[in-house]
């Protein structure tokens, strides 16, 4: 939030180092720092870089956590935004895709982490690239956190109307 990317940077570098040598390179934590570093490096716009970060990251936590846990389906919405801003609108269609089913079945349809990844998946078939990366709305944010107290009809309404608020004022701009 603060925009100190190139310190946080260096301190996810670091963190991760340790973690693969005193956890190992295929723990969980560690494909988390993998994560956290892929969006590190996606708000210094060195996507190429986070596109093989979250790579990694997605193949340790389909190993590890198996292809159906919440995590992998995280993983994959950062891939995707990645891909999209390469211009590779299909292949980040299928993560987002594949997300949102995970999430379905894991989380149920009304978790607001459900709702955000749907929110993604339809922003990413009708806006631009920079739109889903640069705005943060409710939806993207609510995908991150890891709160398990839900009230799934207020939270669906607010996710919808935040993203339809979201999608209007990028239109307009």
């Amino acid at each position: 939030e603060q925009g100190q990317y190139a310190e946080a940077r260096c301190y996810v570098e670091r963190a991760l180092e340790i973690q693969e040598r005193v956890l190992g390179a295929d723990h969980p934590d560690t494909a988390q720092s993998l994560q956290t570093l892929g969006a590190v490096l996606v708000e210094q716009e060195e996507y190429a870089e986070a596109r093989r970060t979250l790579e990694r990251a997605l193949e340790i936590q389909e190993r590890v956590l198996g292809a159906d846990h919440p995590d992998t389906a995280r993983c994959q919405i950062g891939l995707g935004l990645v891909l999209q801003t390469q211009g590779t609108a299909s292949e980040a269609h299928s993560y987002f895709a594949r997300a949102v089913a995970i999430l379905e079945r894991r989380l149920g349809p009304y978790h607001p982490q459900t709702q955000a990844a749907r929110v993604i998946l339809t922003a990413g078939v009708l806006s631009d690239p920079p739109l889903i990366l640069k705005h943060e709305s409710l939806a993207y944010t609510d995908l991150f956190d890891h709160r398990s107290d839900t009230q799934p009809a207020q939270d669906e309404r607010a996710i919808r109307a935040d993203a339809g608020i979201t999608v209007l004022e990028d239109r307009a701009r």
